[in-house]
């Protein structure tokens, strides 16, 4: 199995971005995403967790790690918040390293983007998993899914008018990737744990 797959939107945005004009932004803009994934890996690897797939999308990288689900909530914790570390320490480094100011000035936006967004809580992202995380300790899973989903679907209505507001309507390509992924993996996470309580029930 390949450890490293790309979804689809990845090639939509390359082709908006070399038919738009900022091929060079993007490509910095991935390697920015790719030391914020880089971050995520190295507290998993720091523990001991086996990465078992990377699939990189529009929004960043989505990674699979082995038996996640049964890992020690401080160690989630880490390991969701790892990719924002890397983000300002980059944006600590090329505050004082100068190439040009034009990659400079976009380096350091990137990375700033990079730690709004993925604090954000809206599936998948860094927040959404660092909230649900801490849900947990509280509470059941199936409760904290729900909550979890509409607090996401919340952030996708308020991310939308936001959008609308201040007339970002590019952007609104990203809000229909989350929503789909909310929803997509909130049916999933739901039939998993009715088949679970279902094979404890017919033991």
């Amino acid at each position: 199995m390949n450890k490293i797959n790309f979804h689809p939107s990845i090639i939509l945005i390359l082709f908006i971005g070399l038919f738009g004009g900022f091929l060079k932004e993007l490509i910095i803009f991935f390697v920015v995403i790719m030391f914020h994934e880089f971050g995520h890996i190295l507290i998993a690897k720091l523990f001991k967790i086996k990465v078992k797939k990377i699939r990189l999308t529009m929004i960043g990288g989505i990674i699979e790690l082995d038996d996640y689900q049964f890992k020690k909530t401080y160690q989630k914790i880490l390991i969701n918040s790892a990719g924002i570390m890397i983000n300002l320490l980059l944006i600590m480094i090329f505050k004082v390293i100068k190439l040009s100011n034009d990659v400079n000035n976009i380096i350091v936006q990137y990375n700033y983007l990079m730690i709004v967004v993925n604090l954000l809580p809206i599936n998948p992202l860094d927040g959404y998993k660092i909230i649900y995380d801490m849900f947990n300790i509280f509470f059941d899973e199936e409760y904290s899914l729900d909550c979890m989903y509409y607090l996401s679907m919340i952030s996708i209505v308020i991310c939308s008018i936001l959008l609308f507001i201040f007339k970002l309507y590019g952007y609104y390509i990203i809000i229909c990737f989350l929503s789909y992924k909310t929803f997509k993996d909130y049916r999933l996470s739901k039939y998993m744990i009715l088949k679970h309580y279902q094979t404890i029930n017919n033991l």
